[in-house]
């Protein structure tokens, strides 16, 4: 198996644990504080990751004066990005958690334009066009009203795709594959936590269950940490664009684990974007596959 084939291996299991984080999230943070939830998670998912650094005797690169600002910056990103995720998915439902984070190649389209000086071709903008309308179906939902928590779902990709610029930058500069998710895991857990701790410390008291602690530790092993491992393994070996060439597969897998795991009503302005914003990404997937 060459590089490339890796890499899309990587990114195809990565879909797997991609797909179920928007409905699990959901589900959990019905009951545990967003930031609590997400501040501990990603600070347990680091933990294996911190274990090979050390095992490696690569974990200086944390601190590094070559890695670190660009760590750093891209850690502080992913945690504005969480706090949008987590709190955007309290307010709204999984499925549409899932399916309007699917606006990030939007995003990377227009960083890729304007950031990285990449031609953008016709394909790419009316695909990309298609996943708008989509996710803007979904939020209008037959009502003028507007949830705040698709808002801000939609707003966490936009974060996530400027960390990963970041990551490539790192990359770059030849550092440990593992380096990048460590770093993103370890310092935006504690970031998550210090700002649970100045606007409701309280909510750190959940951390006293046993329950709770069982639930962010499988959560974060999981969803954080292996997560973050396939898809920085992935990005590694091929293009960020490539990689996201297999989002389709997890929002087959949102989609399906929200209506028969998780029992939640599905409505026809859901069901339309769905199918407009998997239109558009198989049509990207396309665009990306073709390229050499």
């Amino acid at each position: 198996m060459n590089k490339q084939q890796l890499g899309y291996s990587f990114a195809l299991l990565d879909m797997v644990t991609f797909g179920l984080l928007p409905v699990v999230s959901h589900y959990f943070v019905t009951t545990i504080d967003p930031l609590v939830f997400s501040g501990s998670a990603t600070l347990i998912g680091s933990i294996p990751l911190l274990f090979w650094l050390k095992r490696k005797n690569k974990i200086n690169q944390l601190y590094s004066k070559t890695y670190f600002p660009d760590l750093f910056a891209m850690a502080t990103l992913a945690t504005v990005g969480s706090v949008f995720y987590f709190i955007g998915t309290k307010l709204t439902s999984g499925l549409n958690t899932g399916l309007l984070t699917q606006v990030e190649p939007f995003y990377a389209m227009i960083f890729g334009f304007f950031i990285l000086k990449e031609i953008i071709k016709k394909e790419q903008i009316y695909a990309t066009g298609l996943m708008i309308v989509g996710a803007v179906v979904i939020v209008y939902r037959g009502t003028t009203s507007i949830n705040v928590g698709d808002i801000l779902v939609m707003l966490s990709p936009l974060v996530m795709q400027l960390s990963h610029l970041l990551a490539k930058k790192v990359y770059i500069k030849n550092a440990d594959s593992n380096i990048v998710p460590a770093a993103r895991l370890l310092f935006s857990g504690v970031f998550l936590l210090l700002i649970t701790l100045l606007i409701n410390p309280t909510a750190l008291y959940q951390l006293l269950s046993l329950k709770v602690i069982l639930i962010v530790t499988i959560f974060g092993l999981i969803f954080r940490c292996l997560d973050f491992i396939l898809w920085y393994q992935a990005i590694a070996r091929i293009s960020v664009s490539k990689a996201s060439a297999v989002i389709p597969v997890a929002v087959a897998v949102t989609f399906l684990s929200s209506v028969f795991i998780f029992k939640e009503a599905v409505s026809v302005y859901q069901i339309s974007g769905l199918v407009l914003i998997l239109g558009g990404l198989l049509w990207l997937s396309k665009i990306s596959l073709a390229k050499k």
